[in-house]
């Protein structure tokens, strides 16, 4: 997974039910992770919404931000329709 055109890009973290409006610039123009995948997770929900979260912490650790709630996480990604 990649992004890239992220020279002078404020990242905001989820925090709570929103995003915060404290971002960060992105001090890279790109940014790419590796996402691998047992296909056995794909038939547990459950397993799915770990995975995801899991993600999310992924990328938010890489934008600097250390204090990622799992909780929160998933609320938010439920709310937006994610999980």
């Amino acid at each position: 997974m990649s992004v890239k055109g992220l020279n002078d890009v404020i990242i905001n973290p989820i925090v709570g039910r929103i995003t915060s409006s404290n971002g960060r610039i992105s001090i890279f123009p790109n940014h790419s992770w590796d996402i691998k995948i047992d296909t056995q997770i794909l038939a547990n929900e459950d397993k799915i919404k770990e995975y995801v979260t899991e993600i999310t912490k992924l990328v938010h650790w890489s934008f600097g931000y250390k204090d990622f709630q799992n909780q929160l996480s998933k609320d938010y990604l439920s709310e937006k329709g994610y999980l």
